[in-house]
């Protein structure tokens, strides 16, 4: 991990993360956002159905509970929100390596 300053001098946390892309080249990521501690019921079962490589969590993820929920559907990456104070292993800014390009993903707050 690696830091810098933000807009407003505050420190973010980087990460750089590799994520194995099928043998067709694709790549099935799914992103959730703003869980709140409660994810809405039927989540796990709309992420299961569509099978995804990959789950992106995009930051508000509140009782981090819900991550271990998340990490049991499929393999997991987490940026830290506004609202996760105490998500301290978690980065504020993560980029995805994807083999075939990159992606940047950042909560703003």
């Amino acid at each position: 991990m690696s830091k810098s300053k933000g807009k407003t001098g505050e420190t973010l946390v980087h990460q750089e993360r590799a994520l194995t892309v099928r043998d067709d080249g694709g790549l099935r990521l799914v992103v959730v956002a703003d869980t709140h501690s409660s994810p809405h019921p039927d989540s796990a079962r709309h992420i299961v159905a569509e099978r995804p490589d990959a789950i992106l969590h995009a930051g508000d993820i509140g009782d981090l509970g819900v991550l271990d929920d998340l990490r049991r559907l499929a393999p997991l990456v987490a940026i830290r929100g506004n609202i996760d104070t105490r998500a301290d292993d978690l980065p504020d800014v993560i980029t995805l390596d994807l083999r075939a390009g990159d992606a940047s993903v950042m909560k703003i707050l």
